[in-house]
């Protein structure tokens, strides 16, 4: 169990140049963005998602920036005050989950709206 955990972390890791792949590519095939992406699998994920968002007052995606920037530089703080934890491996595995966490919302971004 704890080697597919690992497997599935570096598979994570892998997203940030999978999606920046995928951006690059689709610079080449607008026609085939247009077509498939914007006209087919956006409508499928864009309209509900619009819908969702439309209940909140405020941007969501903003929301989300302001909180994701506060907790970096609240780790990062944490991190270089505290010194070395019982139980943590230090500032590389920290850039790992940061690495991590950046690939997966860049993704997300490509996916969902970026290649739009």
């Amino acid at each position: 169990m704890k080697i597919l955990k690992e497997m599935r972390r570096k598979a994570f890791l892998l997203l940030l140049p999978l999606g920046m792949m995928l951006a690059y590519l689709a610079s080449f095939f607008p026609d085939w963005v247009e077509k498939v992406y914007s006209n087919g699998f956006y409508r499928l994920i864009g309209q509900p998602l619009s819908r969702a968002m439309g209940w909140f007052p405020f941007s969501l995606a903003e929301m989300i920036i302001i909180v994701l920037t506060v907790q970096f530089f609240w780790r990062l703080i944490r991190f270089l005050t505290a010194g070395k934890r019982k139980g943590e491996g230090g500032l590389f595995p920290w850039l790992v989950k940061l690495l991590w966490a950046g690939g997966l919302i860049y993704f997300l971004f490509i996916m969902v709206w970026g290649l739009n």
